[in-house]
This record gives C-alpha cells, structure tokens and sequence, in this order.
C-alpha cells in the first residue's frame, strides 16, 4: 500500500498575481471612496454642495454643456440650469430647488473679478472646457463659519474652517 501524499494549497507566484490584483482594483476605487462623507473632515450640508459643484465641472466637460448653480441666499435655495434650457425648463428647474437644512445659511458669493458684492441670486458658471468661475461661498454651518472654495481649474472644492477673502491673498 502506497499513501500518495497530495499537497494542495496556492503557489507563492498565485499568491502574489492575486495580491497584485487586489492592489490595482484598490488603487482605481480610491477616487470613489474619497467621496463618501466617511472619509471627509467635515459632514454635512457643506460637504454636500462641495460634491454637487465638482459633479457638475465633471459633468460640463462629459456633456459638453456650460452648467449654471444658481444661489439665493435670502432664501437658501440651490438649484442647477444649462445654457440649452428654455424658459419653460429653467422654471421647472426652480421650482424643483433646492432648499438649504435649518442651521446652514449662505452668507455671501465672492467672485474674483468681481470683488465684494451682494445679491438676491447668485450663478456660479461651470464651462463645458474644464473650468469654472472662481468664486468663494462663505456661509455659516451649525455656527461654524466656512468658505468654500471653487477654483477654476482645480476638480475639487475645498472646504475651509473659516470665512476667507480675495483681499487677503494678496
């Protein structure tokens, strides 16, 4: 009687083309996984208009359609439009806005090229090229006073812990 000793199991080789793998797939989804607000300093409504603005720079560019965010401070409504809307769609748009929780207010919109102004609406434009309007969103959060941040040619809004100014840049 002969006892055939069968060892099996994986190659060191399989082991490291599985690891490899796992690795590249990792490295591809770290992009999404950033999003999610798990992984973000700060949680709430901020986080989630930092999110619609860079969804909609990457949505002009794959759509080759300029995008408009139009901001009513006064009302603490937020709603989007684009430049092939007629009338009839742009109405619709507003009618469907969307209104900002209890606790967060949108102070002001600072342009770059504009300077310091106020208005009943603002609109932030996202050109189907790659850019936007430069502009700061400063509002208030749960009594924490935050900017965000929207630059031109950068694919992420940033948020920062405290109202900042374009005078103060220089």
């Amino acid at each position: 009687m002969s006892k055939s000793t069968e060892i099996s199991g994986f190659t060191l080789i399989e082991l490291i083309v599985v690891v490899i793998i796992f690795s590249i797939l990792l490295s591809l989804s770290f992009p999404m996984i950033r999003k999610f607000s798990l992984f973000s300093d700060d949680g709430g409504q901020a986080v989630s208009i930092a999110h619609l603005i860079d969804e909609l720079k990457i949505k002009a560019m794959n759509e080759h359609t300029d995008y408009i965010l139009h901001l009513e401070p006064s009302s603490g409504r937020l709603w989007i439009s684009h430049d092939q809307m007629d009338d009839e769609l742009k109405e619709i748009a507003l009618q469907k806005a969307v209104l900002l929780a209890d606790g967060t207010r949108i102070i002001e919109i600072q342009f770059a090229d504009d300077g310091r102004t106020r208005s009943s609406e603002y609109q932030i434009r996202f050109r189907e090229r790659g850019f936007s309007d430069f502009a700061y969103i400063r509002m208030i959060e749960k009594d924490n006073p935050l900017t965000l941040a929207i630059e031109p040619f950068l694919p992420q809004t940033r948020i920062l812990d405290k109202h900042v100014y374009f005078e103060k840049c220089n």
